[in-house]
């Protein structure tokens, strides 16, 4: 084989390698895609079963009219924000289309959510500990805070998962390969809020 056969060989051997390079980054990016609309669809999810669970505690006898007010103010503003994944799975929305709709997630939108749920949190954690005491003379109101409480634990595991797949899609996209392929990961950010649960509990 002539000089220039070998590099026309070499040449086609490199396009091919980065063909194959670019598929794989794709695809790899593409599932992580996928998989933060889908974590971020159960974040949500989690979030709405605390804060409703948290509106039911507002209306409970056991909790003072001023708390209540209060509670039930944080707990209903979180229940009306904008769900979280919800734009990359509006109707009629296709797939890969669905994907790209991921750079739509408004960030404000995300950063007052966080705020809203972290403040749901902070007053949880002043008052689920204060009608715990009362839980053992009122097996209704221990239930209830059982559930709660165990709603609280999943937003945990929920908000973690999401943000480590969000931090994968992102380091795919900034990665060399990625820039290389010109993957386009979700533009989502981390959901950063305070979700501590009550001191002595686990």
């Amino acid at each position: 084989m002539t000089w220039p056969g070998w590099v026309a060989l070499a040449l086609a051997i490199l396009v091919a390698v980065l063909a194959v390079v670019r598929m794989r980054v794709r695809s790899r990016s593409e599932g992580l895609n996928t998989e933060v609309i889908r974590t971020g669809a159960m974040l949500d999810r989690s979030l709405r079963a605390r804060a409703r669970m948290a509106l039911d505690l507002a209306h409970s006898p056991h909790v003072d009219p001023a708390t209540a007010v209060i509670l039930g103010d944080i707990a209903s503003r979180c229940l009306e924000d904008e769900a979280l994944g919800e734009p990359a799975l509006e109707a009629g929305t296709g797939e890969a289309e669905g994907r790209d709709r991921l750079d739509l997630w408004d960030r404000t939108e995300m950063r007052e959510r966080a705020l809203a749920e972290s403040e749901l949190t902070r007053g949880l954690r002043v008052i689920v500990p204060q009608l715990a005491e009362l839980g053992s003379s009122d097996p209704g109101l221990a239930h209830h805070l059982e559930r709660l409480m165990d709603r609280w634990r999943l937003v945990g595991v929920a908000r973690t998962l999401h943000n480590s797949r969000v931090a994968q899609a992102l380091e795919v996209r900034h990665s060399f390969p990625g820039r290389l392929s010109g993957v386009r990961a979700p533009v989502a950010v981390t959901f950063d809020m305070d979700d501590a649960l009550p001191e002595g509990s686990s």
